[in-house]
């Protein structure tokens, strides 16, 4: 994907996904008032360093296409895990249960697949999720735990680190829920007990 002039940016502009997604879906992506506009613009696919609104952090977009758009799982294995290990399956030959990437990339992930999408519907949709601030904050809270007690116990298991291929196989038969908004956030709902008022299709 191309960046930011600056590789250490850390973050793509709108602009530059349209040279590089040149398809139909993608063609109205310089129209402010677009969905997919919409989508790319808020806050939710920013980090720090997008100090502007037409920036994009590129891990948190990966992060949304995995979760929301079709695909082989063992394609996604990979590109998760080229999101969690810098230079990917290129540079490194293994990845730990530990690894500093693991927790905040997990987060993205869950908020992608319930507060932060609830609050696209609303604010790009108009479609009201129907929870209160006590169920939102329990969804956040309910993260680590999901991380911890899901994720990393199906993929991990007892080992405190994986080779590449382990990884990947683990993840493809055991954590394809990583994959989908809607199977993830099932996770989320079911670990921090909160009845499910919203029922989102196509996911």
């Amino acid at each position: 994907m191309e960046e930011n002039e600056d590789e250490d940016a850390g973050y793509v502009e709108i602009s530059a996904l349209k040279k590089h997604f040149d398809t139909a879906a993608w063609e109205s992506i310089m129209v402010e008032d677009s969905k997919i506009s919409k989508i790319l613009r808020h806050p939710a696919l920013k980090n720090e360093k997008c100090t502007k609104d037409h920036h994009v952090c590129p891990e948190y977009l990966i992060a949304f296409a995995l979760l929301n758009c079709p695909g082989k799982p063992g394609e996604k294995a990979e590109e998760l895990y080229n999101v969690l290990q810098e230079g990917g399956l290129a540079k490194h030959t293994f990845i730990t249960a530990s690894d500093k990437d693991i927790p905040p990339l997990f987060e993205k992930f869950c908020t992608l697949s319930t507060t932060d999408l609830f609050d696209m519907m609303e604010k790009i949709s108009g479609i009201s999720s129907d929870y209160d601030e006590s169920e939102l904050e329990q969804l956040r809270n309910a993260h680590e735990q999901v991380r911890e007690d899901v994720f990393l116990d199906d993929v991990f298991g007892h080992q405190s680190r994986l080779n590449n291929a382990e990884f990947l196989k683990f993840v493809c038969a055991k954590a394809s829920y990583m994959f989908s908004a809607h199977l993830l956030r099932k996770k989320v709902f079911e670990q921090a007990k909160v009845t499910v008022k919203t029922h989102i299709t196509g996911q």
